[in-house]
């Protein structure tokens, strides 16, 4: 909630803007690995590209999707863990819930980073969900 009202405030204008990208860093950089601060960062490089992500992501955080739910027919994987600081627990569980193809695996640890480096029970975990999946929703 912290980072979505930081990306509105920049998202408003330049004044809002001056003083984020320094908040943002702190917080992003006392939990980003050095190996993947270059993926994590670069959306906050220059002015006109934090601009666009806050815009961007600001929308996707703000958007209410639960009404849709229910509308997914295709096999979703919902992945979180006991600890994830970028998307709540609870809000994997209520997406899984309410996806009528949804099946939700809660590993004990991992977050949004763990996609760049993901342990190899991870991507066995997808291998084997892809391929179970119906070869209409794969194409």
């Amino acid at each position: 909630r912290n980072r979505q009202a930081l990306m509105a405030m920049a998202a408003r204008g330049p004044a809002g803007r001056a003083n984020v990208p320094a908040v943002l860093y702190r917080s992003l950089l006392s939990s980003i690995p050095p190996d993947l601060a270059h993926l994590v960062l670069y959306p906050y490089a220059t002015p006109a590209l934090m601009l666009r992500y806050c815009r961007l992501n600001g929308a996707i955080m703000g958007a209410d999707v639960r009404p849709h739910l229910p509308l997914v027919r295709p096999p979703v994987l919902v992945v979180t863990s006991h600890d994830d600081q970028t998307a709540h627990p609870d809000g994997s569980r209520y997406v899984a819930a309410a996806l009528a193809g949804g099946r939700l695996v809660v590993n004990e640890h991992g977050d949004h980073l763990s996609r760049f480096r993901a342990q190899p029970r991870v991507l066995d975990l997808a291998d084997r969900f892809i391929a179970g999946a119906p070869a209409q929703v794969r194409s």
